[in-house]
C-alpha cells in the first residue's frame, strides 16, 4: 500500500460493486480506496485529482476524458479507438491494454513517481482541450463542415 495514493471511484453502483467492496476489504484497501457511487460534483472531484484513470472496456465517446482534460489532468486509460480519438498517447495520456490491471497499475505508478511528467502531461491535456474541445472550437469545426458540404 502506497500512502501517497488515494483511489476514488465515482459512478453508478452496478453488478460488480459488491465484489469490489469485498475485494477492497479483503486487501485492506477500504481506507485508501472509496466507492463514491453516483455523483453530481464531478468537476470538484476532478479538480482535486492528480491523475484521471479511465480503465474502460468499451467506450463510445470519451466525454469523461474531455472533462478531465479541461481541468488539466494527465490520463491513464484503456487503449480503445474512441479514447485514441480524444487523447494523444505519450503527450497527455498513457494508454494500456483493456483489462490489464498490471499495466494499469504500472502506468499509474509511473506518473505518481514522476511529478514533472505528470505536470507536463496535465498541461498538454489542457492545451488539447483548448485546441479541440471548447465550445468555440466545436462551432468553428461545425461551420467548416457545413461550408465544405454545401459547396457545389
Amino acid at each position: 500500500r502506497d500512502p501517497r495514493l488515494r483511489l476514488l471511484i465515482a459512478g453508478r453502483r452496478g453488478h460488480a460493486s459488491g465484489r469490489l467492496d469485498a475485494a477492497l476489504r479483503r486487501l485492506r484497501l477500504d481506507g485508501a480506496a472509496r466507492l463514491l457511487g453516483q455523483r453530481d460534483d464531478v468537476p470538484e472531484l476532478l479538480a482535486a485529482a492528480d491523475i484521471f484513470v479511465f480503465p474502460s472496456l468499451y467506450e463510445g465517446l470519451g466525454g469523461a476524458l474531455i472533462e478531465a482534460m479541461a481541468l488539466g489532468l494527465p490520463i491513464v486509460a484503456s487503449d480503445l479507438p474512441a479514447i485514441r480519438e480524444v487523447v494523444e498517447e505519450g503527450s497527455n495520456a498513457i494508454l494500456v491494454p483493456p483489462a490489464s490491471p498490471s499495466d494499469l497499475a504500472g502506468a499509474i505508478e509511473s506518473l505518481v513517481d514522476d511529478p514533472a511528467r505528470r505536470a507536463a502531461m496535465g498541461a498538454r491535456s489542457r492545451e488539447i482541450f483548448e485546441e479541440r474541445f471548447t465550445l468555440e472550437r466545436s462551432v468553428e469545426r461545425m461551420v467548416d463542415l457545413y461550408r465544405r458540404v454545401a459547396r457545389p
